[in-house]
């Protein structure tokens, strides 16, 4: 579902859409996120076997398609569920 909000530097309206990949996790640092950028937002990052803790904050988004998490959780046996949101305008502003 998409939401309406008024963010980015000129106040503009802006669209944004929750965004989700499932993929195999890998040892701690880049892994591949198809459609993710440079200013969106993590909002996720689990083990979909397991009920683990949020890694979001593991990660970062080190550019278009990856995610990053050096010095992180091995995620290696693991499927991922990531999740983020993403804004047509104003993508620094939220």
């Amino acid at each position: 579902m998409a939401r309406v909000g008024r963010f980015g530097e000129d106040d503009s309206p802006a669209t944004f859409q929750l965004e989700s990949a499932v993929i195999d996790g890998d040892s701690a640092g880049d892994l591949t996120v198809t459609g993710i950028k440079i200013g969106d937002k993590l909002v996720t990052v689990v083990d979909t076997a397991a009920a683990g803790p949020n890694l979001r904050d593991e990660f970062t988004i080190s550019e278009a398609d990856t995610i990053n998490n050096d010095d992180g959780t091995d995620t290696t046996n693991m499927v991922l569920l990531v999740q983020w949101v993403t804004s047509e305008k104003g993508r620094t502003g939220y």
